[in-house]
């Protein structure tokens, strides 16, 4: 059982990585940039902090939606999560440790370092959260949630 749970640490690290490579996060466009439909009129986000009904998100964090990729938001949703926090590492760290037990995430582990991860377990999915830093801005956190594996 211990060796599943890194061997899937260890899987959901990488995905991080690769997809963390097909751009960078500090300079993705994000929620307060409005989009626009063919007329020119603003068209609002189809994500907000309402969507993750199962995360807590720190009042003030913006969602990065051009690095987000979320499927059935709601309180069932899966896919990663960007967030540019005004928070700093340490900060942001400290709040998802003692916030995420609160919605009901059991903590699978967690390191704090320049780029901090914490992983929980909730019924049928997995939640990794790694956070880096953005210097004098705060961090950037990104929450990926997937299934388990069927064993």
């Amino acid at each position: 059982m211990k060796r599943n749970i890194k061997t899937l640490f260890l899987v959901q690290v990488v995905l991080l990585i690769i997809s963390g490579c097909a751009g960078s996060v500090g300079s993705s466009r994000n929620v307060s940039v409005q989009s626009q439909d063919e007329a020119g009129n603003p068209i609002e986000p189809s994500l907000s902090t309402e969507s993750f009904a199962d995360i807590p998100i720190v009042v003030g964090d913006v969602i990065n939606m051009s690095s987000s990729l979320v499927v059935n938001p709601g309180e069932r949703w899966i896919g990663r999560l960007v967030l540019n926090s005004q928070l700093q590492i340490q900060d942001v760290f400290e709040y998802y440790f003692s916030e995420m037990e609160e919605f009901g995430w059991r903590t699978l582990t967690s390191v704090q370092s320049e780029s901090s991860v914490l992983m929980y377990e909730k019924e049928d999915r997995l939640a990794t959260i790694i956070i880096n830093t953005a210097g004098r801005k705060g961090s950037y956190v990104t929450v990926t949630v997937s299934l388990k594996q069927n064993q």
